[in-house]
């Protein structure tokens, strides 16, 4: 065998190979890039969950980007899901997520589902004024129109929303904590919007660990009509 045709026999040999471990290559990236999708997507609406929204704070406040957090939660949520079933439930949670996907504005950032009825906006912006009018932008986004749950029944989404505005090294899990306590407050006034200040005692107190306000408000399952959520 001539040294060319050597070549060319190696040459081929070699091309078989990475033909041959090119598709298992290929198989295995994108198993890898699908399961790390997976671990940071919501399964129930394809948000982004806890751990993506953590991921993202880390890194923006790692480049010294303003971050401000709104933790959002559904007020009475289990009343729907007690008169009318959890895929009821589960129609609600996708509808508030679309919802939240369509408020529109300049410094909105990411929009995540922390599980339940739970979600949180992250904002690029330390301005208390447009924090404000970012959370009481996503407050009405909710509230109007009533969502449809099928079979002429209907869900008007009501929400407390806590807002934190993070400060010169401030840490994502203190920044959700601190939107909790806001978020909190809010619920206990009724709903709404309500600022985190660490001076203020009200948005000190203690989370407790039952809500006695989902407790109320019970829907009347009989009813096809609007349910106040």
């Amino acid at each position: 065998m001539s040294i060319t045709e050597h070549l060319a026999t190696n040459l081929l040999a070699l091309t078989l190979g990475v033909l041959a471990v090119l598709p298992a290559w290929w198989v295995a990236n994108r198993q890898r890039a699908y399961w790390q999708t997976k671990a940071l997507t919501d399964e129930l609406t394809g948000l982004g969950n806890r751990r993506q929204v953590l991921a993202v704070m880390r890194r923006l406040l790692d480049r010294a980007v303003p971050v401000t957090v709104m933790l959002i939660d559904l007020d009475g949520f289990k009343c729907v899901n007690d008169a009318y079933g959890h895929g009821a439930g589960d129609d609600l949670l996708r509808a508030v997520a679309v919802r939240l996907q369509l408020v529109d504005h300049p410094d909105l950032h990411t929009v995540a589902r922390l599980g339940g009825d739970e979600y949180v906006l992250v904002a690029t912006s330390n301005d208390p004024d447009t924090a404000r009018g970012l959370a009481e932008a996503a407050h009405t986004a909710l509230a109007h129109p009533a969502v449809s749950l099928g079979w002429n029944r209907w869900a008007t989404v009501r929400a407390s929303i806590g807002v934190a505005i993070g400060a010169p090294g401030a840490r994502p899990r203190l920044l959700l904590h601190q939107a909790d306590r806001a978020m909190y407050e809010a619920k206990r006034a009724g709903g709404g919007v309500r600022m985190y200040t660490g001076s203020d005692p009200a948005t000190m107190q203690a989370r407790p660990p039952v809500r006695q306000r989902d407790r109320r408000h019970q829907p009347d399952a009989t009813h096809a009509a609007s349910d106040q959520l």
